[in-house]
């Protein structure tokens, strides 16, 4: 072992158990593929496209970050720094943007330095950024976006009345700058610290201000110190005494403890930004603990380990092979089980652990350690980094030293190859065992010690790197034994155009992408030709629009780009394919390719001039062969995708075979046929597991796997079956004996209320199955003429196999809870027959509301008539709402107005049926609107539960404006429904539990929660403010 004096070793042995997983990440910023990378380039810490940055926000389900940024070359003090902007749906993969401020104004016209950013009351974010004015003072500044409803923020604004801070008297002009977030105090007032020099002492200042604008400076400083030069980039927080959970920053009181974050800037090297960390207090309410955040997971590759309890002998080095050394993820635990060997300590080293690092590195053999780490090292280990631990022994105590050593980094001259080192606070004595992690990415080498108590990150620059393979190694260089072990109409929260008609998913690189029909030039299906429209966002509810994906701009789209999908294709490219009308009037099957597959926001689509790839079949009619579904990989190697056609008057779904994506061939026979509907619409075919509820890779298929096919028909009906699929032949086979006859209006319903063109994919972030669906509209043409659009999609669920493997259960996915605000509760509360008790206290046009109802007795349940089971919803409307029953009806009345003329019933009733209990559930719309036009119907849906058994049913039902979305047992039976109460556009709509049936029903537990807007493609209609927003007094231009 190059480096390491074996035969000073004396026996030793240390147990191990290791993992490292090979981290695989698309580049940060937009590059074409054919762009080179440059060998020390990171692969998965932010970093701009070039030059030179530094220092986040999270907002509408984006995540972003705005550093100093230096469009003019890649050193600091070349032109004058702007404010870069990135944004990202997971801290991981991110998407430049425009730069958010520039240097144009008075007050900022020599640079826009470091800052922090805010979020006020309401919901608006704000900058407090140092600019350097025109006479090189330092100055602080702010600034607001110009549409706070865009989720991206690509637009802010500087108010002419900047600086807000002048620079003061006692600072010196180039030593006063980096403003914090801002913090409310218990008074009302806004607080921030900035650095500043004052008569020669480092200090930090605080300033006060009642608006945001107008600020005062503190008399005495947060902090000050003589000791120290310039101290830059304060941050102050707040920190929980126990716990892991964050605070936010305005959080004061008992159980809170605050940390006081300052930078000193000694050296001039190049900057990068870390991997974000969580952080938390520990335990013994001194120190932070820093961990890597879970979405780094998301990067994780191929894995391999040592074996548990392997032994590293004194001197030993053992090499992981099989991940790539330059970029991974690795984690170990070294357990400890003997400290006598440990060496004295001698307290000058206290002061200096760098030094005692440098003086005892990785080659120097010791007691107890060193053993770590050696990472980014060349075949004959001539470059090599070194990630370790030494114990020590200090009084009656032991000491744990933790180093990152670069003395032989690299074997380039003029590169900065220090030894870095710091004590770890632990009790080493105690646990015998201590863990590192560490994360390599080419020139970045970040390192954990003690579940982050102690953090070392370094940068490094091997030469071996550009032509060769890092290699990765656990050693052991100490003397004593030890071990390691393994260790109104319009919604507030459903998706929408800004305008417009549409109908449509894919989760690329931390963004979740929507892509759907839309229609520019009209809210109507029938005017202009169709494009793709293309939605964004980091968390399923805010959305930011980018424009259009697909145009009809080429001879097989001339006549509009109709529905379609997304597959993501191996090495992470994503394709769609998609249906378009040719010049003929014809509809043919395309694909398009993301230009820049490392733009998460994939900006940009390029359609092949070979196109169609699939031509229209002769024996298929003219107007009916469109929307292909997600491709999948069968075990043959082969893609395939289905498509909906019309064969002879059948209505098939025909499966096409390719091996590059480009040329497809036709299976011999459909995956399904039904000559009772012409032609079917949308097909969907996945697979689901079937136990449990996490969901599957589109192309997963097995012995505990099932396939679901799911057909449209109409405009609001969505059919679906569970069954087998063989993907040597190509066939599948319902699992139930009586669903295999070819009228698929046999088959379950996705929804039985007014829903359609269902359409799922894998969240390979959160490994589940999510569904949206089209609700189009129950107004007028004229109506949606006037508002200017039409349609909207169902909130995402989540779905899974129910356990007796034959239905769907939906849910709304987790992230709506993100929304909740002002919550109401009402438990074990009784309702006779006939009552009727209102939920108060909440707004409820916009609303989540959770029930579950207890049915004591079902001794009344009323006969139910066979001939009912084909028509629940002919038998809701004859005993609707108002027909009093057995055993129920009893629900929720929701979007009820004050004199209850304009209601929506949402309700169960239970029949009893030969030697078994039948619950139907029923959406009533007849008063749901007393305008005029509108459509009013009934939906309903029989729920597979066992009511007998379980004595109870759940309800949680969606309100949003014009849409309602319901939920039955647990979500096995799902209602969607679109009103257009006239009593919202002038006052409060109300809620209510209600029984109208014979005996008592108990709500065991009803929780509603008050829901926020979300940002759904909002566009700026001119209303947005271009200054600060109200909140935010504004001051003339001469104020001072």
């Amino acid at each position: 072992m190059a480096g390491f004096p074996l035969a000073a070793f004396a026996a030793v042995a240390l147990h191990l158990c290791l993992l490292a997983s090979s981290s695989s990440a698309l580049r940060l910023t937009s590059t074409t593929t054919s762009e080179g990378r440059h060998a020390r380039r990171t692969a998965y810490h932010f970093q701009p496209a070039k030059n030179w940055q530094n220092g986040p926000m999270y907002y509408n389900g984006m995540y972003h970050f705005f550093y100093q940024y230096n469009p003019h070359g890649a050193l600091w003090d070349i032109g004058n720094l702007s404010w870069g902007h990135s944004v990202s749906g997971d801290l991981v993969n991110w998407a430049a943007l425009d730069t958010a401020l520039d240097p144009t104004a008075p007050f900022d016209i020599n640079g826009c330095w470091s800052g922090s950013t805010t979020i006020l009351p309401g919901g608006i974010p704000a900058i407090l950024y140092t600019g350097i004015d025109a006479d090189n003072d330092q100055v602080q500044n702010v600034a607001f976006p110009k549409n706070p409803a865009d989720p991206l923020l690509r637009e802010w604004v500087k108010p002419r009345y900047n600086p807000v801070i002048p620079l003061p008297a006692d600072v010196p002009g180039d030593k006063f700058r980096d403003p914090s977030t801002a913090w409310l105090g218990r008074d009302g007032l806004w607080r921030i610290v900035v650095s500043a020099e004052v008569s020669g002492v480092a200090s930090t200042l605080v300033y006060r201000s009642a608006n945001f604008v107008r600020w005062e400076r503190n008399a005495a400083p947060l902090q000050s110190s003589r000791a120290a030069g310039m101290v830059e980039c304060p941050d102050l927080f707040p920190v929980k005494a126990h716990g892991k959970d964050g605070l936010d920053a305005s959080t004061n009181g008992p159980g809170v403890s605050h940390v006081l974050k300052l930078s000193v800037m000694d050296t001039l090297q190049d900057y990068y930004m870390t991997v974000p960390r969580k952080l938390w207090l520990d335990k013994d309410g001194k120190q932070l603990r820093q961990w890597p955040i879970e979405e780094i997971e998301t990067l994780r590759m191929k894995r391999v380990g040592l074996r548990r309890d392997t032994m590293l002998n004194a001197g030993a080095m053992n090499e992981i092979v099989g991940v790539a050394g330059s970029q991974a993820d690795v984690e170990v635990v070294f357990k400890i089980p003997s400290l006598e060997e440990a060496e004295a300590l001698d307290p000058n080293w206290l002061l200096d652990p760098q030094k005692l690092c440098g003086e005892k590195g990785a080659s120097v053999p010791g007691g107890v350690g060193p053993f770590g780490l050696i990472v980014m090292a060349s075949g004959d280990l001539r470059e090599h980094t070194a990630v370790f631990f030494r114990v020590f022994r200090h009084h009656d105590d032991y000491k744990l030293l933790m180093c990152t050593d670069l003395t032989r980094s690299s074997t380039r001259a003029g590169v900065y190859k220090p030894p870095y080192g710091g004590f770890v606070d632990m009790d080493i004595e105690e646990h015998k065992i201590v863990k590192l992690r560490t994360l390599i990415d080419h020139s970045v080498v970040e390192s954990f010690g003690a579940d982050g108590r102690a953090c070392i990150t370094a940068r490094v620059y091997p030469e071996h790197a550009e032509t060769s393979n890092s290699h990765m190694f656990v050693f052991n260089n100490g003397m004593d034994k030890q071990h390691s072990l393994h260790g109104h109409g319009r919604t507030a929260y459903h998706f929408q155009p800004a305008k417009n008609w549409m109908n449509g998913p894919l989760y690329h690189n931390g963004m979740y992408h929507f892509f759907y029909q839309y229609n520019p030039h009209g809210p109507l299906f029938d005017t202009g030709r169709l494009s793709w429209g293309h939605s964004v966002s980091g968390d399923l509810v805010n959305w930011a629009f980018l424009g259009t994906a697909l145009d009809p701009t080429s001879p097989f789209d001339a006549k509009g780009c109709w529905s379609g999908s997304a597959t993501t294709l191996p090495g992470g490219r994503p394709a769609i394919l998609y249906s378009g009308r040719d010049t003929n009037n014809v509809q043919v099957q395309n694909v398009a390719f993301a230009k820049n597959p490392s733009d998460p926001l994939l900006r940009e689509w390029h359609k092949l001039s070979c196109n169609p790839v699939v031509s229209q079949p002769a024996d298929v009619t003219r107007n009916n062969f469109r929307d292909p579904t997600t491709a999948w990989l069968g075990r043959d190697g082969l893609w395939r995708f289905a498509v909906a056609a019309e064969i002879e008057g059948v209505g098939s779904t025909v499966v096409y075979r390719s091996a590059d994506f480009v040329n497809w061939e036709r299976n011999a026979a459909p995956l399904h046929a039904s000559p009772d509907v012409p032609c079917w619409e949308c097909p969907d075919f996945f697979p689901v597991a079937e136990h449990g509820t996490e969901g599957l890779d589109t192309s997963a298929n097995g012995p505990r796997v099932r396939h679901v096919l799911k057909l449209s028909k109409a405009a609001d009906e969505d059919y679906y079956v569970v069954g087998r699929y063989d993907d040597e032949a190509d066939t599948f086979v319902p699992v139930e004996e009586g669903e295999k006859g070819d009228d698929v209006r046999n088959w379950r319903r996705i929804d039985h209320g007014h829903l359609f063109g269902a359409k799922s994919f894998f969240d390979t972030r959160k490994n589940r199955r999510v569904m949206w669906a089209w609700v189009d509209e129950m107004d007028s043409r004229s109506d949606d003429v006037a508002k200017g659009w039409t349609g909207i999609q169902s909130f995402p669920r989540a779905l899974w196999l129910d356990i007796d493997g034959k239905q769907l259960v939906q849910w709304p996915v987790e992230e709506i809870e993100t929304l909740r605000r002002k919550q109401v509760t009402l438990l074990g509360t009784k309702v006779g027959s006939g009552g009727l008790h209102e939920i108060a206290g909440i707004e409820t046009v916009q609303a989540d509301v959770e029930v579950v109802f207890e049915i004591p007795n079902l001794e009344e349940a009323e006969q139910l008539d066979p001939k009912w089971l084909q028509d629940p919803q002919k038998l809701c409307a004859e005993k609707g709402a108002s027909v009093q029953g057995g055993v129920g009806p009893f629900g929720l009345i929701v979007m009820a107005s004050g004199d209850m003329q304009e209601q929506t019933t949402v309700f169960f009733r239970v029949f009893k049926h030969d030697d078994a209990y039948k619950v139907l559930m029923c959406t009533d719309l007849t008063r749901s609107s007393t305008r005029e036009g509108v459509h009013k119907p009934i939906y309903a849906g029989f729920v597979d539960v066992d009511v007998e058994k379980d004595k109870s049913i759940s309800l949680r039902t969606l309100i949003d404006h014009s849409v309602i979305e319901s939920f039955g047992g647990g979500g096995r039976t799902c209602i969607t429904a679109r009103v257009y109460p006239e009593h919202v556009a002038t006052g409060s709509t109300n809620l209510y539990v209600f029984n109208n049936g014979l005996g008592t029903v108990k709500v065991s537990k009803l929780e509603a929660w008050e829901l926020a807007t979300a940002s759904v493609n909002v566009e700026d209609d001119g209303l947005i403010a271009l200054e600060p927003p109200l909140i935010i007094p504004i001051l003339s231009d001469d104020a001072e």
